[in-house]
């Protein structure tokens, strides 16, 4: 069996033989990872997550009262919801990317913009995420709290207009 320090030798005597093997990749990959990171468009990617609970899970008085969001059930029509015409509308609205005086083809182009970037996804029982991506990350924030703030506002309504018909 050798010793160690000949060990030592023997292993170095390999990697001068293969000094180029391994040197020119560490010189040459960095170099190339650098002009292929300019070269591909950026993307940039924003994310909320809402988690929805069910009122008679929260008070178990509110059983009679409550039409809990059934979030399993509704979650394909809710993702159609989401990537509908009018909703997308309104965010776009909202964001300021469309006023009353847009034309009918810009809009549709927008809107058609924006669904494409955005993507719903159920996470678990209670969670619900926003995913949109972009070329551009300016107004990202603003458009995912608008659209969140629609979701909420269809996902509720169930709720809220059994609460109304309940008050006398």
């Amino acid at each position: 069996m050798k010793d160690i320090p000949s060990l030592i030798l023997f292993f170095i005597e390999i990697a001068w033989r293969r000094r180029y093997l391994i040197v020119l990749p560490l010189m040459i990959f960095p170099v190339l990872a650098l002009i292929a990171g300019r070269m591909t468009p950026k993307t940039y990617e924003a994310q909320t997550t809402i988690l929805v609970q069910e009122t008679a899970k929260l008070n178990p008085f509110l059983n009679d009262l409550a039409v809990g969001p059934n979030l399993q059930e509704r979650m394909p029509a809710l993702q159609t919801l989401v990537h509908s015409a009018h909703i997308l509308e309104r965010v776009l609205t909202d964001t300021g990317k469309l006023n009353a005086d847009t034309p009918a083809a810009q809009k549709a182009w927008e809107i058609s913009k924006l669904s494409s970037a955005i993507t719903v996804q159920m996470k678990g029982n209670d969670l619900v995420s926003f995913r949109m991506r972009g070329n551009s990350g300016k107004g990202m924030a603003d458009t995912l709290n608008a659209l969140t703030r629609h979701f909420l506002d269809r996902l509720l309504a169930p709720e809220r207009s059994s609460i109304k018909e309940s008050q006398v």
